[in-house]
């Protein structure tokens, strides 16, 4: 199965609820891959067919995983941009008591 990785354009204040969505439809996937797991215990075994099956499930766990890679990427990117805007306003705040105080 061929892969493309996609990219698009969002506000930043959205990237959280986009996350969000993500995960929930990846959770669906997972939820569809175990629903189908559990199916093959209870149907009649054919060598080849549950072989091709098995084959196409672990193709769909590798996407699954690949795209769990994709948001921790984006979470991590953004847990580094939140830190530096905390650390921002840290400084201004520390350089606005310095002017309050007159620098002592």
């Amino acid at each position: 199965m061929a892969t493309a990785k996609i990219q698009y354009t969002i506000q930043l204040e959205d990237l959280p609820d986009e996350v969000k969505n993500r995960l929930s439809e990846l959770a669906s996937k997972a939820d569809g891959i175990g629903s189908l797991l559990d199916s093959f215990v209870s149907r009649e075994f054919n060598t080849i067919k549950l072989a091709a099956d098995i084959e196409a499930i672990r193709q769909e766990i590798a996407l699954l995983d690949a795209n769990l890679a994709d948001c921790y990427s984006i979470l991590s990117g953004y847990a580094k941009y939140e830190a530096q805007q905390l650390q921002i306003q840290k400084q201004a705040q520390e350089i606005q008591e310095d002017e309050s105080t007159g620098g002592n």
